[in-house]
C-alpha cells in the first residue's frame, strides 16, 4: 500500500510538471523582429537579451533576429556604436526595432596600463584596431600578428615580411631613439599584464582587438619596459545569447613578389668572355666538359624556376564561446601548415588559447588564461644561389641531385637543391599561464583591488646533423656521379650538434584603483606594486668525424661517439626587476582633463649606485566643444586639444653588465708549462662599470581629435619629440696590462620627433551602401645631438652630430669611364667635385639616410548587402635625402666564380659601352650605388560574401567566403632588381598570395 501511495504522489506530481510546462508554454512565444540603423539598414550582430537573464541571440546579416519569450519580457537590444535600447514585448510577435548612433563614442573605454579609462577623459597618444567580427582585417586569412598590424596603426613601422614561413617581421614605434638598443620591440601586455612571449607565439584568431600606446603617459605605466612602446592585446570573449562554435579556413597560395632576371644564356657567354677581358664575346673554349655538352645539345636550366615553387599554407581555428550571468569563456585550437616559395622550406604551428572569467559574487570576480605555442620545423630549405651557369646540371643521369657543377674546378659552387645527408629538427613551445582576482570594496563604492599574475615558460631544442654521404670527390668530368658514391664518403667531415635554450618569466601586480563620478567630477586614481622575473639557460653540444664509430646510423643521437666532441659552456641569466606607480586622472564636466603619474623602477642589470629610477608624467586635455562659446558651430561635433609630457627610462644592458668578467682555463689565453703538463691562467677579460646608469627619455605630445558632420568624419593628429640621453657606449680607455681598451660608460644624446595623422571618413552611408575610407600617415625623424662628450663625429661607425642615426656615409659616383686606361671603370667624385678613378678617405661624404621619409596607408571598406570589398595601398616614401639603400648588386656584376652567372645587367663592353653599369671584371669595395627604396604597394585586397540565407536552411548561424590578394603589385620607380620592400636581389623578395577563406558559426 506504501508502494502504490508513492506511485500515486509521483504520478501526481508529473502530472502538475507537465500542466505548468503547458501553461508557461502557451504564455511563451516566438518573437521575431529586425533591428536597423538611422538608415534602416540592417544591424549585423546586435546583442538582444531579455532583460535580467542571460537568454539572448544576435541579429543575422540582415539584423534579424528570432527569440522566444514571455509578453512580460523587456528585450535590451545593444551594439557598439549604438544607444541601447529597452523595448517592451507585450502582444507584439514581430518588431522592428531602430538604434540610435551615439555620438558620445568617446564614452568608449581605452585599455590602459594596469587598468582603463573613458577615452573622453584621455590625455595621450593611443591607436586601436578591432580585429575580429566584421572587421576587414579579420577575414584575409593572415598568418601573424604583425601582418594584421602593417599599415594599419600610425607611428607603427613594421620590417619586411619574411619570405622564409616561420620567419619574424621587426617592430619599431615611433622611429629610433638610441644607438646601441639591445633592442628595438616594444613591449607586449595581453589581457593587461606583461606578456614575455613572442608576437607569433599568439594565435591571431583569439585576438579581439590591439591598442598601441606611444605617448609618455600612457608609457610611464609600464616603466622602462615600455621604453620602445606598447602593444596592448585584447582577448576574445564569449557573447551573451547561446554559446557560439566557429570554424574558420584559410588557403594561401604564394609566389614572389619579385621575379629576380638572370642573363640570358647568350649573354651569360658575352659576361664571361668580357669578364676574362676577351675581345672575343662568342668563345666558348673556357667551358667546363659539362657546359660544353648542354651547350652544344641546346640545353639550358633556371636556377631560379628549379629552386623556387608556389608557396601553400593552410589555417584552421576552431573556437567556443559563451556568456552567462557570472561567467564568461573562450576556448580556441589552431593549426598552421606552412610550405615555403623556397623548395624545402616548410613550418607548422599549434596554438590553444583559452580565456575564462567568472563572478563568484556581485563583489568578487576571478579569472584565467593560457596561451600555448608549439611550434616544428624540420625542413632542410633549398640555399638559393641562382647566379649560376646556364648550361650546368642540376640532375645525374639517374635523376639524383648533382652537388658540383663544376667537375673537379670549383668546390663552392653547390646546386642549390644539395641537401643529401642533411637533417634538422627545431622545435620550440611557449606556454603562458594568466590569471586575476578582482575584488569590489563593498564598503567603498569605486574602490577595487586586483592580483595579477602571469608565468611563462619557452624552451627550443635544435637538432642537426650532415651525414658522410653530404661530402663527395671532385672528380674531372663526372657526369655520372662517381664522386658521389660511397667509395668517396668521408666519415671525418660527418658533424652534429644540439643546441637547448630554456626560459621563465613570471610577472606580479598588485592594483588598488578608485574609480568614481561626483556629480561633475571624474576621479580615476591607481596605485601599483608589480615585480617580474627573467631567468634564461642554454646549452650547446657537437661532434665532428665518425671514423672509429665507423658509421652515422644513429645521427645527433650518436654525438658521444663522435672523433671530436664539442661541449659548449652553458649560459645562465637572471633578470629581475620591482616597480611602484602611483596616478591619477581627474575630469571636470568631462571638459577639463588632467593625469598625473610617477613610476619608480629597480633593476638588477644595474650597479648599486643607479639601480632605482624615477619616472614622472603629466598630461591635460581640454575638450572645446563642451564650452558654451563653441555650441554654436554646428559643423563640428567634438574637439578636444592634449598635451604631455613625461620621463621614461629604458634597460639597454644586459645582465651583469656593470661588472668585470674574468676569462678562465683555455679561455683566457694564457698557458703556463710545468711538470710536463699544460696549466692554464685567467686574465680579465672586460673591465665593469657600476656607475653605469638608466638611459633616459624625456618627451613631449601635443594633438587633437575632432569629429565632424555627425561622426561622419574623425581627425587624429598628434605631434612628438623626445630627447634621450645616458647611452650606453664602449669608450675607448688606455690600453691596460689584460689589453682592455674599451669600458662601457653612459654618454650621448639623440633627439626624436614626428608626426602622426590618422583620418577616418564615412563618405557613403545609405539604406543599401556604407564606404569607409581611412588615411593614416607616420613621419618620424632622428638626430644625433651629442655621441662621446667631445662635440666629435665617429666616421668610422658613420655617427654625425646632427644627422640621423642611419646615415650613410661614402663615396660619389658618377658615370663610366668611356676611353683610357680606366675605361669600363666608374667615374668617383672627390669632396671638390673633380672626377677621378680612386677617391681618398677624405673624398667620403654625407650621401643620404637609410631611413624613410614617410610612410601614408589608405585603406576602404565598402559593404553592399551580403557583400563586402576592401583595399588597403601603403606607401613608403623617399625624398630630400631619406629612403636610400645600397643597390650595388643592380650594378656590378663582377663574381670569380667559376661557372657563375649574373643578374640581367647591361654590363659596359668595348663593343656595348654604358654610362651606367661597370665592365665585369670591375671590382673595389668604394663603389657603393644607393637608390631610392620609395614605393607604393597594393597591399590587401579582399571581397567577401556572407552566405546568411544558405546557412540558416541548414541550421547554421552564419557562412562567410572569402577571397583576398596580398602584395599584389608595386611602384617603385627608383628601386631596381628586387622588391623594394626587402632589398635583397639574392633572395626571393615577399610572398605574392592569393587566399580563399570560409568562416562558419554554429
Amino acid at each position: 500500500m506504501k508502494t502504490n501511495s508513492f506511485f500515486r504522489r509521483f504520478a501526481s506530481l508529473c502530472m502538475g510538471v507537465i500542466l505548468s510546462a503547458s501553461m508557461l508554454s502557451a504564455q511563451n512565444k516566438v518573437v521575431k523582429g529586425v533591428v536597423l540603423d538611422e538608415t534602416d539598414q540592417g544591424v549585423i550582430g546586435a546583442a538582444v537579451m531579455i532583460k535580467g537573464t542571460a537568454n539572448g541571440v544576435a541579429t543575422d546579416i540582415d539584423g534579424n533576429f528570432s527569440l522566444t519569450c514571455s509578453p512580460k519580457d523587456i528585450l535590451e537590444v545593444s551594439s557598439v556604436g549604438y544607444k541601447t535600447v529597452e523595448v517592451a514585448v507585450g502582444n507584439q510577435s514581430e518588431l522592428k526595432i531602430h538604434l540610435e548612433l551615439d555620438n558620445q563614442i568617446l564614452d568608449d573605454v581605452v585599455v590602459i596600463g594596469y587598468g582603463t579609462t573613458r577615452a573622453k577623459n584621455f590625455t595621450g597618444s593611443v591607436d586601436v584596431m578591432k580585429t575580429s567580427g566584421d572587421a576587414p582585417v579579420a577575414n584575409l586569412g593572415l598568418n601573424n600578428l604583425a601582418d594584421m598590424m602593417r599599415g594599419r596603426l600610425s607611428g607603427v613601422i613594421m620590417g619586411a615580411e619574411s619570405a622564409t614561413v616561420g620567419g619574424n617581421a621587426s617592430i619599431r614605434v615611433r622611429g629610433r631613439r638610441s644607438i646601441n638598443s639591445t633592442s628595438s620591440a616594444p613591449l607586449l601586455v595581453v589581457n593587461g599584464v606583461i606578456f614575455t612571449g613572442n608576437l607569433e607565439d599568439l594565435d591571431q584568431n583569439a585576438i579581439e582587438s590591439i591598442s598601441v600606446l606611444k605617448d609618455a603617459t600612457s608609457l610611464a605605466a609600464y616603466g622602462s619596459k615600455a621604453a620602445n612602446g606598447v602593444i596592448m592585446i585584447t582577448l576574445k570573449k564569449g557573447e551573451e545569447g547561446k554559446p557560439v562554435i566557429n570554424f574558420t579556413t584559410s588557403h594561401q597560395f604564394s609566389t614572389r613578389s619579385y621575379r629576380q632576371r638572370f642573363l640570358s644564356p647568350e649573354n651569360y657567354i658575352k659576361f664571361v668572355n668580357a669578364r676574362k677581358g676577351s675581345d672575343d664575346l662568342t668563345n666558348t673554349s673556357w667551358m667546363s666538359f659539362l657546359e660544353k655538352a648542354n651547350y652544344e645539345a641546346g640545353k639550358t636550366t633556371d636556377w631560379f624556376d628549379l629552386s623556387t615553387r608556389v608557396g601553400y599554407t593552410q589555417n584552421y581555428n576552431l573556437s567556443f564561446s559563451g556568456r552567462t550571468q557570472n561567467s564568461n569563456y573562450y576556448v580556441a585550437l589552431g593549426r598552421s601548415d606552412q610550405k615555403g616559395m623556397t623548395k624545402g622550406n616548410a613550418f607548422t604551428r599549434n596554438n590553444i588559447s583559452l580565456n575564462l572569467s567568472s563572478k563568484i559574487t556581485k563583489s568578487i570576480e576571478v579569472g584565467a588564461n593560457m596561451a600555448f605555442t608549439n611550434s616544428f620545423d624540420d625542413s632542410v630549405a633549398a640555399n638559393i644561389s641562382y647566379k649560376n651557369s646556364p648550361y650546368m646540371e642540376p640532375y645525374l643521369p639517374d635523376g639524383k641531385t648533382l652537388r658540383y657543377y663544376v667537375e673537379g674546378v670549383n668546390a663552392s659552387s653547390v646546386n642549390p637543391l644539395w641537401t643529401v645527408g642533411r637533417e634538422k629538427d627545431n622545435r620550440r613551445f611557449n606556454l603562458n599561464i594568466g590569471g586575476f582576482v578582482s575584488i569590489n570594496i563593498p564598503w567603498v563604492k569605486g574602490l577595487n583591488f586586483k592580483m595579477n599574475a602571469s608565468y611563462t615558460k619557452v624552451q627550443s631544442k635544435n637538432y642537426s646533423f650532415t651525414h658522410e654521404n653530404n661530402t663527395v670527390a671532385l672528380l674531372s668530368n663526372d657526369i655520372e656521379g662517381k664522386g658521389q658514391t660511397a667509395e668517396y664518403y668521408n666519415l671525418a667531415n660527418a658533424s652534429g650538434s644540439i643546441d637547448s635554450s630554456a626560459s621563465e618569466n613570471w610577472v606580479m601586480d598588485a592594483i588598488l584603483s578608485y574609480t568614481r563620478s561626483f556629480g561633475q567630477h571624474y576621479v580615476n586614481a591607481s596605485l601599483v606594486y608589480t615585480r617580474d622575473s627573467a631567468e634564461s639557460t642554454s646549452e650547446s653540444v657537437g661532434g665532428k668525424g665518425f671514423t672509429e664509430a665507423g658509421n652515422t646510423l644513429t645521427g645527433w643521437y650518436g654525438l658521444g661517439n663522435a672523433d671530436v666532441k664539442t661541449v659548449n659552456n652553458p649560459t645562465y641569466s637572471l633578470h629581475t626587476d620591482v616597480g611602484y606607480l602611483v596616478r591619477a586622472i581627474y575630469s571636470y564636466k568631462d571638459t577639463y582633463h588632467f593625469n598625473a603619474s610617477l613610476r619608480r623602477d629597480g633593476s638588477s642589470v644595474f650597479g648599486a649606485e643607479n639601480k632605482w629610477g624615477n619616472f614622472p608624467a603629466v598630461g591635460a586635455a581640454w575638450t572645446m566643444t563642451n564650452e558654451d562659446f563653441m555650441k554654436k558651430v554646428s559643423w563640428l561635433d567634438f574637439l578636444k586639444l592634449k598635451l604631455s609630457w613625461g620621463k621614461n627610462g629604458a634597460q639597454t644592458l644586459a645582465p651583469y653588465g656593470t661588472l668585470s668578467t674574468i676569462a678562465v682555463a683555455k679561455g683566457g689565453q694564457i698557458p703556463n708549462y710545468y711538470g710536463g703538463t699544460t696549466h692554464w691562467g685567467q686574465k680579465l677579460a672586460t673591465l665593469g662599470n657600476p656607475t653605469l646608469a638608466w638611459q633616459t627619455t624625456t618627451s613631449w605630445n601635443g594633438g587633437f581629435e575632432a569629429d565632424f558632420l555627425k561622426g561622419r568624419l574623425h581627425v587624429d593628429v598628434n605631434a612628438y619629440f623626445s630627447k634621450t640621453t645616458d647611452q650606453i657606449f664602449d669608450r675607448n680607455i688606455p690600453v691596460m696590462t689584460a689589453g682592455i681598451t674599451t669600458q662601457k660608460a653612459t654618454m650621448g644624446r639623440v633627439d626624436n620627433k614626428g608626426i602622426e595623422i590618422n583620418f577616418n571618413t564615412v563618405p557613403v552611408k545609405t539604406k543599401s551602401v556604407t564606404w569607409n575610407s581611412d588615411f593614416v600617415f607616420t613621419l618620424n625623424r632622428n638626430k644625433i645631438v651629442d655621441l662621446y662628450g667631445d662635440g666629435q663625429d665617429d666616421k668610422t661607425s658613420s655617427l654625425f652630430i646632427g644627422h640621423p642615426i642611419n646615415t650613410i656615409y661614402g663615396y660619389r659616383n658618377e658615370g663610366i669611364f668611356q676611353e683610357g686606361e680606366y675605361a669600363g671603370q666608374p667615374i668617383f667624385l672627390t669632396k671638390d667635385g673633380e672626377p677621378t678613378n680612386n677617391p681618398s678617405e677624405d673624398d667620403r661624404v654625407i650621401l643620404g639616410s637609410g631611413d624613410e621619409n614617410f610612410r601614408l596607408s589608405w585603406s576602404n571598406t565598402v559593404r553592399f548587402g551580403n557583400w563586402q570589398f576592401y583595399m588597403l595601398i601603403q606607401g613608403i616614401f623617399g625624398g630630400g635625402g631619406y629612403g636610400l639603400a645600397n643597390n650595388t648588386f643592380a650594378y656590378s656584376t663582377y663574381d670569380t666564380t667559376a661557372a657563375c652567372s649574373a643578374f640581367d645587367i647591361p654590363f659596359w663592353t668595348k663593343q656595348e659601352p654604358n654610362n651606367t653599369y661597370p665592365k665585369p671584371n670591375y671590382s673595389d669595395s668604394k663603389y657603393q650605388v644607393y637608390n631610392s627604396f620609395g614605393h607604393v604597394r597594393l597591399q590587401d585586397l579582399s571581397i567577401s560574401y556572407n552566405l546568411s540565407d544558405v546557412a540558416k536552411k541548414i541550421g547554421l548561424r552564419s557562412v562567410r567566403a572569402t577571397l583576398s590578394g596580398r602584395n599584389l603589385f608595386y611602384i617603385a620607380p627608383f628601386w631596381k632588381m628586387s622588391d623594394p620592400e626587402n632589398r635583397s636581389g639574392y633572395g626571393i623578395g615577399i610572398p605574392r598570395a592569393v587566399t580563399l577563406g570560409i568562416n562558419v558559426t554554429l
